[in-house]
């Protein structure tokens, strides 16, 4: 589905290590579902961004053998505006990305549901916690249902409920036909939902563990 060669990005830094990610090569599939794992500045967002097609390559290749188009949680997140309510910011995020879909009112209901969000749908997103955010975000992704799915690390600002409720959501995507990549230092959790970890320091591929 996704196929990285030899992809690299430089920085502008003149440090010794000028590169986010280097010399990576990965083969993404139907029914992955990929755990990045290591250290703050490590190269996970980094990678996660130039998959999702939000930063440019600087040497390598990028093959996407699918017209699917991938969802990612990095993108959505910017597109909010924090001057709008949950409703709103709904409207706009859905017409952004998926303007094939008719965002009725029953569809902003059912985000707001899974969301945990009902009572605040007048709120303006400034008014929110990152967690109450986050949980919009996700919920919106849910029922959009891509086939492509990629998540940053931001399981730290959710609580224990919805991050049980997220947990089973990305456990559907394994053996499925879609696509889950996701970075996170929470290995259990990787343990829980992924069929491969892919291991990363400076960023470079240390090694890809196959789990199950």
């Amino acid at each position: 589905m996704i196929t990285l060669k030899n992809v690299s990005i430089e920085t502008n830094s003149r440090t010794n290590n000028s590169f986010l990610i280097k010399n990576i090569n990965l083969n993404l599939r139907k029914g992955d579902n990929v755990g990045l794992m290591g250290p703050n500045g490590s190269g996970k967002t980094s990678l996660l961004m130039a998959i999702s097609g939000l930063m440019p390559i600087s040497t390598g290749e990028i093959i996407y053998s699918s017209d699917d188009r991938s969802v990612s949680v990095i993108d959505y997140l910017s597109a909010i505006n924090f001057e709008l309510n949950a409703h709103d910011n709904l409207k706009l995020i859905t017409k952004l990305y998926d303007p094939d879909r008719v965002c009725s009112e029953k569809f902003v209901d059912l985000v707001l549901h899974d969301a945990e969000l009902k009572k605040d749908r007048s709120k303006i997103l400034k008014q929110y916690s990152s967690g109450m955010i986050m949980r919009l975000i996700i919920s919106l992704i849910f029922l959009i249902n891509p086939r492509i799915l990629i998540i940053d690390e931001w399981l730290t600002v959710l609580d224990s409920s919805f991050r049980n409720f997220v947990l089973n959501k990305l456990s559907s995507f394994k053996d499925s036909e879609k696509l889950l990549v996701i970075a996170s230092h929470d290995r259990n959790f990787l343990e829980q939902i992924c069929g491969k970890i892919v291991n990363l320091e400076n960023g470079l591929i240390e090694n890809i563990e196959k789990l199950g």
